[in-house]
């Protein structure tokens, strides 16, 4: 079942990472005019360098998955 899956993901690759691109943006459309969007994605930002440094995050604050987005550099 690991194989079918793994197999399943790298072919559609592709699309995967189009959904990832295509729904950041719909985000970041969707939510930049708030008012804490900036400051709440720079402490995203910060908290996600935090975890290499074996510091965790607020996985709670709404930019997170957002912000993780972006660490994920899928093609479009």
């Amino acid at each position: 079942m690991k194989n079918k899956l793994t197999e399943w993901l790298i072919a559609e690759q592709q699309n995967i990472d189009k959904a990832i691109a295509n729904a950041a943006k719909q985000y970041y459309h969707d939510h930049k005019t708030e008012p804490n969007f900036p400051y709440d994605l720079k402490l995203c930002h910060i908290e996600s360098y935090n975890l290499v440094r074996g510091k965790d995050l607020c996985y709670d604050r709404p930019n997170t998955a957002f912000a993780y987005s972006l660490w994920y550099h899928p093609v479009e």
